[in-house]
């Protein structure tokens, strides 16, 4: 029997708003230190329940996304969305001298989490049963590593991008025809440095669920129903 966890991992969307201003006084755009306001938000999402597939079935969720061997029944399986977006809102000072535009970021807006979150068991195990029991705590105990580990990598990130905000200087284009290359080029540098973060929070994750579906711990978890068995068994004689 095999249970086991399932990840889909949702693309990045990147997106700059942008504002203009008039500068009062001359001030040289590679001079200006930014300090962006930070607004982090994570979300575990809400965590469903579905009974309504069969082992088969299941299993077949299972191969789609690579994570049921061949040869092996899923009569459980975790599922989550990974999703995460960071956009930023720029200022862009106009030099009323040289009409040259410093694009300044002024607010970070990260969004990490999960998304339909799911545990799936197979319809025709028994509510009730040590089958059926054993099944379940395994999903939510993947489903709890998936908590876990979003609590730490949130913290983690989140007092990370205070520091990004000051390595992401200003940029200065030339003119206002300049400004989507010049945008582009923020955006693909704030994503350098939070990408690498999401993508060591991602394999970590992976790590800590496959040692839950370990081969010794679905050996152990086989044996609890036939001790049960074996107990109830040698009580009725």
């Amino acid at each position: 029997m095999k249970k086991t966890n399932l990840i889909l991992i949702i693309f990045t969307f990147f997106c700059i708003k942008a504002n203009f201003v008039l500068a009062d006084e001359e001030i040289a755009c590679e001079e200006i230190i930014p300090e962006p306001e930070i607004l982090f938000e994570a979300s575990y999402g809400k965590l469903n329940y579905n009974r309504e597939k069969s082992r088969e079935e299941i299993t077949e969720i299972g191969k789609e996304f690579g994570v049921v061997e061949k040869g092996l029944f899923a009569a459980g399986l975790s599922t989550i969305n990974i999703s995460w977006e960071i956009s930023i809102d720029t200022i862009n000072h106009i030099s009323q001298t040289s009409g040259d535009v410093c694009v300044i970021p002024v607010k970070i807006n990260m969004f990490l989490g999960y998304e339909n979150p799911t545990i799936y068991i197979d319809k025709n195990l028994k509510e009730d049963t040590c089958e059926y029991d054993v099944v379940l705590r395994h999903e939510q105990t993947h489903q709890q590593i998936n908590k876990t580990a979003l609590d730490y990598f949130a913290i983690q990130i989140e007092q990370m991008l205070p520091q990004v905000g000051k390595e992401v200087l200003p940029r200065k284009a030339e003119s206002l025809t300049e400004l989507a290359p010049v945008n582009e080029e923020i955006s693909k540098e704030y994503i350098s440095f939070v990408e690498p973060m999401v993508e060591t929070f991602k394999a970590k994750l992976k790590e800590e669920q496959k040692k839950l579906d370990s081969l010794e711990n679905y050996q152990r978890e086989g044996a609890l129903c036939k001790e049960i068995k074996h107990v109830e068994s040698t009580n009725e004689k």
